[in-house]
């Protein structure tokens, strides 16, 4: 008997973490399970189209929003919905709703980044929605969001399944039964090789770094005290790598203006056009270090050994480092509290200095997270 899922939280895959994760979720499954077919509930499937996501066999893309305009009937619904403070009717009026219900069916919830953010609270309408199966994939969550609310909701899910220690033992401290630990499944995602012809170190900034930060002037600083460092002091050229493109959150707006405040000559650099995710790992490969604020940037530096710097901003970096390091200090910078404009260059230096133990460490323990994804999944999938 085939099995279906159908994967939901996706923002589309001009977020190329959210592709790595539609992919590798489904061929994690299909290495499972011999005949499983797929929905993806997509907020932009022109974005999943054009990145290939519809050439995957066995995978329908269906569409969440409805359209809203002023005046048209969803529109209309919606502010009813509003006035008479009904969920029902707001979530009528504003997603297609046909496949919350289907019989037989296993829900997958993909967005691992979606409960840091809000408490998850923009998801709650479509989660509660749901009848069927419900797992919780590869989350990171702030332990200091988990009140009762929060606590209340996640008990919904049949599985949840935390990426990376920090959340899952927050979890767990709250005495969530349903919750195991899993690594993320972009580990284990394809790279297309492309040929290594220069050193590079690889540098991935975004909006959300800047935003998140306590102080947006002082994290250009470090980017710029960074750069400078590496031209002057080695001979390694600089990669600029977007990761998400998407509308409005788009790190090629940073990249840009990361670029104009330097002093960089053209031959010195290059930003990599947008491609998809498993070719934006093909590049991320070619660098001898890397620098990311995205999570699946560094992931995908991680996954191929690189020695890996994180601007982050939120739980799931310090878990994730935390996992493979038993540390974060040296590999995550806190955006939120960073005060010092020099410490981008000094942990780069640090970075250099240890990176034949880090290359060992990544080599022996990226071995561990790509078995203990295939073992921990099958024991999910098959519950």
């Amino acid at each position: 008997m085939r099995q279906h899922y159908i994967l939901y939280q996706h923002a589309g895959s001009g977020n190329h973490g959210c592709e790595a994760l539609v992919r590798t979720v489904i061929s994690t499954i299909n290495n499972i399970c011999e005949e499983a077919t797929f929905s993806l509930i997509s907020s932009d499937i022109e974005a999943d189209i054009k990145y290939g996501l519809d050439e995957i066999e066995n995978l329908e893309l269906i569409a969440l929003n409805k359209k809203i305009e002023k005046g048209n009937f969803n529109w209309v619904l919606l502010q009813l919905g509003k006035i008479l403070h009904s969920n029902t009717i707001k979530l009528k009026a504003s997603f297609n709703t046909f496949w919350m219900k289907q019989k037989d069916t296993v829900y997958i919830a993909i967005g691992g980044d979606n409960y840091c953010y809000n408490k998850g609270k923009s998801f709650f309408l479509i989660d509660n929605a749901i009848r069927g199966k419900k797992i919780l994939w590869g989350c990171s969550i702030e332990p200091d969001d988990l009140d009762s609310e929060m606590i209340q909701h996640l008990k919904q899910f049949n599985v949840i399944s935390a990426r990376e220690p920090i959340s899952f033992q927050a979890l767990a401290d709250k005495g969530l039964a349903n919750v195991v630990y899993a690594p993320d499944t972009a580990f284990i995602l394809p790279t297309i090789i492309h040929k290594k012809k220069h050193q590079y170190v690889g540098i991935n900034i975004s909006p959300m770094i800047l935003n998140y930060a306590k102080n947006a002037d002082i994290i250009i600083k470090n980017y710029q005290k960074l750069i400078a460092f590496i031209l002057k002091s080695t001979n390694m050229d600089i990669m600029f790598v977007p990761h998400v493109v998407s509308e409005n959150n788009d790190d090629r707006t940073a990249i840009k203006q990361l670029i104009s405040s330097l002093d960089i000559p053209d031959k010195r650099y290059r930003v990599v056009s947008d491609q998809n995710c498993m070719e934006l790992k093909g590049w991320i490969g070619m660098c001898d270090f890397f620098i990311g604020a995205r999570t699946h940037s560094t992931i995908a530096a991680y996954s191929q050994g690189i020695p890996t710097l994180v601007m982050g901003y939120s739980v799931k970096s310090a878990g994730i480092a935390e996992d493979l390091f038993e540390t974060n200090k040296n590999y995550v910078i806190k955006v939120n509290s960073l005060e010092d404009e020099n410490a981008l260059v000094d942990s780069f230096r640090w970075m250099v200095g240890n990176s034949d133990k880090i290359k060992d460490r990544l080599n022996i323990k990226i071995k561990e997270k790509q078995k203990q994804i295939v073992e921990s999944y099958k024991k999910i999938i098959k519950k």
